[in-house]
């Protein structure tokens, strides 16, 4: 029967994007997601099994009937809340409040986001035997919101974890849920099986059992890590929904170390969610399925299943059932400001235009507010989970399927207000909306430590927002921000609808070329000044077929049938590939770039602050920097100080933003797009496609990597840029009606003033943006004894990128750079980057050259803060 949804479901609908990323993994949230769930084998159970276990391997599952197999349910509310939820309830009041500050709204209603109830309560619930034995249940588990942070305001929080197949069975004066893991193990025989739910039994008859509920699943008992251990667990509410069967806990688990965390439990039939009894998948497996060498899915990790040939490991497909006439409907949680409801339906249903292309009708929709009655991690509902905290660093999808099939029951999405911040305030505030390399430390100790029934978890995708600037928000910052709260969505509905990342989405796009698209997949980590053009408007869902995601839905939803014997092979790659360490690296594979040769686009972005005038779609510097010369209005119109002071004070942070627009913030600055390029200086065991060379792109990675850090073109380029503008400001204040009624001592004093103000905004540049990025270039080139740098002698010539990169390391200690002195974090990088050379001959050679000239500075150093930075470089290349 098909999947039952209760009347107040009035569709669900999912999207992320994530980080895009930082972290995606190639895997349901079953093999992982921020959450750590307790592996508990019942070895007392023995051989004794589970009466009528045995089932086919292949989804095909006993239907079970229309009849509830909850019968009756009573609820007592039995102690007080304990002092660390009181601190959740806390977290939550702050939540409300920044809304209210944010929005003008009383914010979250914590009985339908962020559940409110702080009692503990005891449950009498009443099943009925003929409905719960000897038919398969799905248990599920799904974070709801804790207390654990990553940044001052980042609370873990939406993570559907997964799903495991289960039978009920009486054990003693107990009733337990069991999970046959007979899946995870080649011997269909020998398996053990895994306590789920262990429910102490107060009265059965013939026909009916009734059990209490009053604490959470064993299987939460390391919910974060086995460094974390539960100092309590109870449960907040149940309920049964008859309409698809379901009994959803919540319980609430706290930590010896303080960290509490809601979580939403859930058991229903399988055959609730899986709406025919012999569900097809989608293997990814290329020995089972011709597609699986050319597409990444999001996958669960390796089954073991009874096909015709066998017994086989292989793995599935994560993705949604979509029987016709049915639709994968979206909810947002009701803290999201009206303004933006447009925004997350042209991002959900922008996926439609596959759908059109292949049935001529939408198969995804999104339906607005969450319904009051609904919970964030009810697994009948899809649900983007906004938060209105400011400062969240990233977005993040998860999702739940069955082990067996890859049919999901539900995704859930977190997104945060960051992503409308930056679009709106990077170029009023001159900084990003988080520090840069801020790691997500909370989401990447649980995705490396935590574990789902005894698989690995993984986040789907973890974005980071600090990748989105754009030119673009120069000119409308609401707009812009919209476009990337849109493009941010659209992107993780694409994971929730199955698919993993691809990083060579975007060798399909010429940037010099007008008619060329960004991509040919919005699975890439895209440039978002590039990415609009994946919507028609703002307010649009309609836009191109990107080729490599209309090839994977059709796959995933049509069986392939659109795809063509003259339809294009699209080149795809992992997380896993992007950042690979063994032996070599790919250098087409690569997250934020854009063009067919990523080496060619980083000549393009140098180029951007290097040349007057662009050839592609984005301003050079110089122009974006003449263009906030030109807004600065009409000097006529200027009457008075404060109007002056106001409108100049607006020009010296643009002129910032500019700055580290092109040098040192986000995926098209200089600083990642160098850094990122490195990859074209290690060894790499493939072989790179026809039309591509491995000497020229080398030599462009190699020629930028110097530029920026071993000389000083790059600041006199700046240096003539600015001074430029700084003189046309200059001319401005002196045209203006205020200026003109000063005397001349005013006059002549207010000049002085103005250039020393004005002069700052260079001096910011110069002396913290350019050696920032060259500080965070120079960290790049760490050596890694598993990853060579690229070396050859080939007849006449010798390339050698170590030697080179090791004399490089061994000027940017030095003092100066061409008559510039350095600044003391350059130095200070590049002689803990040297140090890591210590194990290599010419490393260590140069090691002791650097020590030599360091000591002799020391004698030579005249006060004290400069001997103690000497020191500090001394004490930096000691390992």
């Amino acid at each position: 029967m098909a999947q039952k949804f209760i009347k107040l479901f009035y569709g669900a609908k999912f999207k992320i994007r994530s980080h895009r990323e930082l972290l995606a993994i190639k895997s349901n949230l079953f093999t992982g997601s921020a959450f750590i769930l307790f592996t508990f084998i019942v070895s007392s159970l023995g051989t004794m099994g589970i009466a009528g276990c045995a089932r086919s391997q292949n989804g095909a599952i006993k239907s079970a009937s229309d009849a509830p197999f909850v019968v009756e349910l009573s609820t007592n509310k039995i102690s007080k809340p304990s002092s660390a939820y009181k601190r959740l309830a806390q977290l939550k009041q702050k939540r409300r409040k920044q809304e209210k500050a944010l929005y003008g709204t009383a914010g979250l209603d914590d009985s339908t986001i962020l559940p409110a109830s702080l009692a503990a309560i005891s449950s009498e619930v009443t099943l009925s035997k003929k409905e719960i034995f000897d038919q398969d249940f799905l248990y599920g588990s799904d974070l709801q919101f804790s207390s654990i942070s990553s940044g001052p305001d980042m609370l873990l929080q939406a993570l559907a974890i997964g799903h495991a197949i289960t039978r009920f069975r009486i054990y003693g004066d107990h009733l337990q849920l069991i999970e046959d893991q007979s899946y995870l193990f080649e011997s269909n025989i020998n398996h053990p099986k895994r306590l789920i739910f262990d429910f102490p039994i107060i009265r059965q008859d013939d026909d009916t059992i009734t059990v209490s509920i009053y604490q959470g699943s064993p299987s939460l008992a390391n919910l974060l890590g086995p460094a974390s251990p539960i100092a309590n667990n109870w449960v907040r509410s149940v309920q049964f929904v008859q309409d698809g069967q379901y009994l959803l806990i919540e319980t609430t688990i706290e930590l010896e170390d303080g960290s509490i965390a809601e979580i939403m439990e859930s058991v229903f039939p399988r055959n609730t969610l899986l709406s025919k009894t012999d569900v097809k998948p989608v293997f990814d497996d290329p020995a089972l399925n011709p597609y699986a060498d050319r597409f990444l899915y999001i996958s669960q990790g390796s089954v073991f299943l009874d096909l015709e040939k066998g017994r086989t490991k292989t793995a599935l497909a994560n993705r949604f059932q979509v029987d016709e006439g049915k639709s994968i409907d979206w909810y947002v949680t009701p803290n999201l400001p009206k303004e933006y409801l447009p925004v997350l339906k042209s991002a959900v249903e922008g996926w439609n235009r596959y759908s059109q292309k292949m049935w001529n009708r939408d198969f995804i929709l999104f339906k607005g507010y969450l319904p009051s009655t609904a919970k964030v991690g009810d697994p009948r509902f899809n649900v983007i989970v906004w938060d209105s905290v400011p400062d969240a660093s990233s977005a993040y999808e998860s999702q739940a399927s069955d082990p067996l099939t890859g049919i999901q029951s539900h995704s859930l999405i977190y997104l945060p207000y960051a992503w409308v911040k930056i679009g709106k305030e990077f170029w009023q505030m001159s900084e990003n909306t988080k520090k840069e390399d801020e790691p997500n430390i909370a989401l990447t100790s649980l995705v490396n430590k935590g574990n789902f029934l005894g698989k690995k978890l993984a986040v789907t995708c973890l974005e980071d927002v600090s990748e989105g600037v754009s030119l673009e928000a120069r000119k409308n910052q609401d707009v812009f921000a919209k476009e990337l709260l849109k493009g941010v969505l659209f992107h993780e509905i694409g994971h929730a609808l199955g698919l993993g990342h691809n990083f060579k989405g975007s060798l399909s796009y010429d940037p010099l070329n007008a008619d060329s698209i960004f991509s040919n997949s919005i699975m890439d980590y895209n440039q978002y000044q590039l990415e609009d053009m994946a919507f028609d408007s703002v307010d649009a869902s309609t836009g191109p077929l990107l080729e490599y995601d209309r090839q994977i839905i059709s796959v995933l939803y049509n069986d392939g049938k659109d795809i063509g014997e003259a339809d294009p092979v699209v080149p795809a790659c992992s997380d896993e590939e992007a950042d690979d360490q063994m032996g070599g690296v790919d250098p087409l594979c690569m997250r934020y770039d854009a063009g067919k040769d990523p080496t060619s686009y980083l000549e393009y972005v140098l180029n951007l602050v290097r040349n007057a005038t662009s050839e592609g779609p984005v301003k050079t510097m110089s122009e974006s920097v003449s263009t906030s010369v030109e807004s600065l209005g009409d000097p006529k119109l200027m009457t008075d100080e404060e109007k002056v002071t106001e409108r100049l004070n607006e020009f010296k942070k643009e002129l910032v933003g500019i700055g580290k627009y092109y040098i040192g913030s986000g995926a098209q600055s200089i600083n990642y797009m160098v850094r990122a390029n490195i990859k074209s200086l290690y060894a790499y065991n493939g072989d790179l496609p026809q039309g591509y060379s491995e000497t020229e792109m080398r030599k462009r990675a190699i020629d930028s990597l110097m530029y920026v850090t071993n000389g000083t073109d790059l600041n006199k380029t700046v240096d003539l840029i600015y001074s430029q503008s700084l003189n046309q400001a200059q001319e401005w204040v002196e045209s203006t009606a205020w200026f003109n009624e000063l005397t001349v001592e005013e006059q002549q004093e207010s000049l002085q003033e103005l250039k020393v103000d004005l002069a700052s905004t260079l001096s910011y540049l110069q002396t913290f943006v350019i050696p920032s990025t060259r500080s965070r270039l120079i960290s790049s080139l760490t050596f890694v004894p598993t990853l060579p740098f690229y070396f050859s002698i080939d007849g006449n010539s010798t390339t050698d990128f170590e030697s080179t990169v090791i004399e490089l390391l061994e000027n940017a200690v030095s003092q100066n750079i061409d008559g510039h002195k350095r600044t003391l974090l350059e130095r200070s990088s590049a002689a803990r980057t040297l140090a890591t050379y210590a194990g290599l001959k010419e490393g260590k050679e140069a090691i002791d050259r650097v020590r030599s000239k360091i000591t002799s500075e020391l004698r030579s150093a005249r006060n004290t803060a400069d001997r103690e930075g000497v020191r500090g470089l001394l004490k930096s290349m000691e390992m």
